[in-house]
């Protein structure tokens, strides 16, 4: 037995009229599914004896079989077929060895043999009893047959004009063609095959799920004074099903959709036939329409009445299962990354028969899947497919639906071939780095980021060590040249110190740590003004993520602050001191605020636990809280821009530092290690009129441990200034003015 599969049949037409050449198409899937079979006798020795059976699916299929030969003595060899199994069964053409047969018995058509002659859906039905085949004796061994079996449960959709209206039965909401009463044909009666005489009213092709031809069918409408005429060509129905078949004209009325309804029982409406017209070379179903104009609402028709009107036909011949349309659309390109991907179908289709293996997308360079998820819309006549991560940059993708692998809500309907499409993802860098970065300024006076120098501290510096020269310079007055000498000759190795500092840092941090030793005496207190400007290198938690299609990344960069600060001190001891601080400190977006102030407040101790003449040891602890940040930014990369709001929430840091002092002059010089610890959470909602970004990290200091190093002179009793640098990631300077109350 060898089963061969008819992969696709194209029947030409007859053309009787002069519309256009078309042609049947039936494209066969590869997949079979068993509905019945056809058991094969022959009669041996006065006795019919079975010699095998051939499966068949719901589509037309042949297959062959090597009989015995028929004996010497025989005129005639007689094949005998009984169906078994399965609904109805039909067959198309029997050979054997490629001659046709001479007689057919067991049938009640007339023209049997004509029927099975050859394969052009001209079809003998053989559902029931057992139908014979004579063949000349001794012409071959070789049994051809191309036939078809339904299942026994059929499709129950009928095919629904204008198509749009497929997938849910005619209702006062559906799509109806519009008709125009007494048009061209007004008056003229025609009706029936005189109608095809006219071009047709519509014409769709209809592809067929349940084994019969895909192929145009046709529609004609016409009326004169009291009727209104239609025909319908169901010309893929070549199977004579009784009472099953039928076909309905819908008139859509004030009052509602009025249906009239035509089959082998229903005929006060019109009437069936089953016939050959010159659309196709095949006997099909045609349905002829008379529907008395009372009936349509309307006692008399006003002139140019338009009459919305819809139609259905159903003969066991249902639709296929096929897409309707797809986004992104076939050949689609520049196609988001975090696009979905989603098939819209004629039917509502059966949820559970959609998976990565019946709607598959993959890459089409090297066939690597994508993972996804899948939703449906409510009537489940769209699949939509929603990847866990985003496509890549301009990448081919394939998507294939494969074919009876997605089944109709009914069961009864299959995809009857692969549906395939592709689409090709937008080019160019689908990554947006963020980095945390300010643009300093100096009380109002802009420092590009990255592009400090000493210089601009320095200038800062100043605005804190003239007034404590002026103000020791008065106290000074009318001490003479040589009292201004002794100011200059006893500051100046304190102001090249500081120089030395602030020329070798491209400065990190909120504030100097200062010497171990208290700038108040035990019960006194004691206030300072400070600036102090900072670079350090802050690190994310998270070096990346993937939000809207975009991947993320974080990364490693300087955080440039200048802050100025108000500090209170009071000595509890002679070697033991706390203090309090509040003050204005700008901090970095990854490319600027517009406007990055905020506030800061502080608390801090100290004191000396090992003292001797020459030296001195002991802890300095400062913590600094900063004020939340939100500002707008606006920035570009591979030639996207995006614009939108950066926060920077619950910032703070905190610096311990064991400190050495030494006496110089006057003066003392300090210094010693330090840890500093970081934390800030920065979040970003930006947009680059496309995806819209909602992400956020934490940032902390990259290196923790560090030192520090500065100066500290008295420039009176009561006024003093101190000078400092400090080295983590990055140096940072700053000075302040101490006053002793």
């Amino acid at each position: 037995m060898t089963l061969v599969f008819l992969v696709s049949w194209t029947v030409p037409v007859a053309i009787g009229s002069p519309i256009h050449e078309s042609a049947v198409t039936y494209p066969v899937p590869k997949k079979f599914v068993q509905n019945g079979e056809f058991e094969i006798f022959l009669r041996q020795n006065g006795v019919w004896k079975k010699v095998s059976s051939l499966p068949f699916d719901r589509f037309y299929r042949e297959q062959t079989l090597e009989i015995p030969e028929a004996p010497a003595s025989s005129k005639r060899h007689v094949v005998r077929l009984k169906k078994t199994g399965g609904g109805a069964a039909h067959i198309d053409a029997i050979s054997l060895s490629a001659i046709a047969p001479v007689s057919v018995s067991g049938s009640r058509e007339a023209q049997a043999g004509k029927l099975v002659a050859k394969p052009d859906f001209d079809v003998l039905d053989a559902s029931s009893g057992i139908v014979e085949f004579s063949f000349p004796a001794r012409r071959g061994r070789t049994l051809s047959l191309v036939a078809r079996i339904e299942s026994e449960r059929i499709a129950d959709i009928p095919f629904r004009f204008p198509l749009s209206n497929q997938s849910k039965p005619i209702r006062i909401s559906s799509d109806f063609y519009q008709y125009r009463w007494g048009g061209a044909d007004s008056g003229k009666t025609l009706k029936g095959k005189a109608l095809e005489r006219t071009a047709p009213f519509f014409r769709e092709f209809c592809r067929a799920g349940t084994g019969h031809p895909s192929s145009d069918i046709y529609g004609w409408v016409s009326n004169d004074e009291k009727n209104l005429y239609v025909r319908i060509d169901l010309t893929g129905d070549n199977t004579r099903d009784g009472n099953k078949d039928y076909s309905a004209v819908y008139v859509k009325t004030a009052s509602g959709v009025k249906e009239f309804k035509v089959s082998e029982a229903d005929t006060a409406w019109g009437t069936p036939g089953f016939t050959y017209t010159d659309k196709v070379p095949y006997r099909h179903k045609v349905y002829n329409f008379t529907i008395p104009r009372d009936q349509l609402g309307l006692a008399k028709m006003p002139a140019n009445h338009v009459l919305n009107l819809a139609f259905a036909a159903y003969g066991t011949e249902g639709p296929a299962l096929w897409v309707v349309s797809t986004s992104p659309d076939n050949n689609a390109v520049n196609v988001p990354v975090d696009n979905t991907i989603s098939a819209t179908f004629n039917l509502a289709i059966n949820q559970s028969t959609v998976d990565d293996t019946s709607f598959v997308v993959e890459r089409t360079s090297d066939g690597s899947p994508v993972a996804g998820t899948f939703s449906f819309s409510a009537d489940n006549t769209v699949v939509t497919f929603i990847p866990d991560t985003a496509l890549d940059n301009n990448t081919n993708y394939t998507v294939t639906l494969p074919e009876d692998s997605i089944v109709s809500q009914t069961g009864s309907a299959y995809l009857w071939t692969d549906y395939v499409w592709t689409f090709t993802t937008a080019g160019g860098d689908n990554t947006v780095t963020l980095f945390f970065q300010n643009t300093p300024s100096i009380f109002g006076c802009a420092v590009a980021p990255g592009k400090a120098t000493w210089k601009e501290s320095a200038a800062a510096l100043c605005l804190f060590i003239l007034p404590a020269l002026v103000l020791f310079a008065r106290k000074r007055r009318g001490t003479g040249e040589r009292g201004h000498r002794t100011l200059f000759r006893g500051f100046f190795p304190f102001l090249l110190a500081a120089a030395m500092i602030l020329a070798a840092s491209a400065p990190s941090h909120a504030g100097a740590l200062g010497p171990p030793q208290p700038s108040v005496k035990a019960g006194q207190f004691g206030g300072a003004i400070g600036y102090f400007y900072t670079e350090d290198k802050w690190e994310p938690d998270t070096a990346s993520v993937q939000s809207g299609g975009v991947t993320v990344r974080w990364e490693t960069d300087k955080v440039k602050q200048n802050s100025v600060f108000l500090r209170g001190a009071y000595g509890f001891s002679a070697n033991c001191e706390a203090s309090v601080k509040v003050g204005i400190a700008d901090r970095g977006a990854p490319q600027g605020f517009e406007d990055s102030y905020g506030f800061l407040a502080g608390v801090g101790a100290k004191g000396i636990l090992y003292e001797t003449p020459s030296f001195s040891v002991g802890p300095i602890l400062d913590f600094t809280w900063y004020s939340d940040y939100e500002d707008n930014i606006a920035f570009s990369q591979g030639g996207t821009t995006w614009s939108g709001k950066e926060k920077i929430e619950d910032s703070w840091d905190l610096q311990v530092g064991i400190g050495l002092q030494a006496p110089v002059g006057k003066g003392m010089v300090y210094g010693g290690p330090s840890f500093f610890w970081n934390r800030a959470d920065v979040t970003y909602q930006i947009t680059n009129g496309v995806v819209n970004l909602n992400v956020d990290n934490k940032y902390n200091q990259k290196n923790t441990f560090g030192g520090f190093a500065g100066v500290r002179y008295p420039v009176s009793d009561r006024l003093g200034i101190e000078i400092e640098g400090q080295y983590r990631s990055g140096f940072s300077a700053g000075a302040t003015i101490l006053y002793a109350f």
